[in-house]
């Protein structure tokens, strides 16, 4: 690809803004899911918890992880407040772009129904996708 001297490139992925289906992230083969996040982690949830005592184990897996941050996994109770289930961001553990994701798993202490369970997934954009809420694993 050539750049265009007289277009505005603000991600420096040689490809003009105004043809640039995501201006602000480098994307210089124009994949959609750098700009979009997809595809979207599917959390879940189980209860065989090694730490036992009610708690869940939370878990998604990303398959490209471009200009991801990291992740929190939050419960939205029934007032509508955010309470962080994770102490630090759960930083990503996939290699540099082009790469092809990773698991991840998080311990959330006594949560019996797994209702109300989501994740933050921060990009460098700033932005903050929410993905959830997460689905029970069947029993076996």
């Amino acid at each position: 690809m050539f750049s265009n001297s007289d277009q505005a490139d603000s991600d420096f992925d040689w490809v003009g803004d105004a043809c640039d289906n995501c201006p602000l992230v480098p994307n210089p083969d124009q994949n959609p899911c750098v700009c979009d996040g997809c595809p979207r982690p599917e959390p879940t949830i189980s209860f065989d918890s090694p730490v036992g005592r009610g708690s869940g184990v939370v878990s998604w897996r990303t398959t490209a992880e471009v200009d991801i941050v990291g992740f929190n996994v939050v419960v939205i109770n029934g007032k509508g407040q955010r309470i962080q289930q994770n102490d630090v961001l759960i930083r990503p553990e996939a290699g540099p772009p082009p790469n092809s994701g990773a698991y991840y798993n998080c311990i959330i202490p006594k949560h019996k129904s797994g209702q109300g369970i989501f994740i933050e997934m921060l990009r460098a954009t700033g932005v903050v996708m929410v993905h959830g809420p997460v689905a029970k694993v069947p029993c076996n």
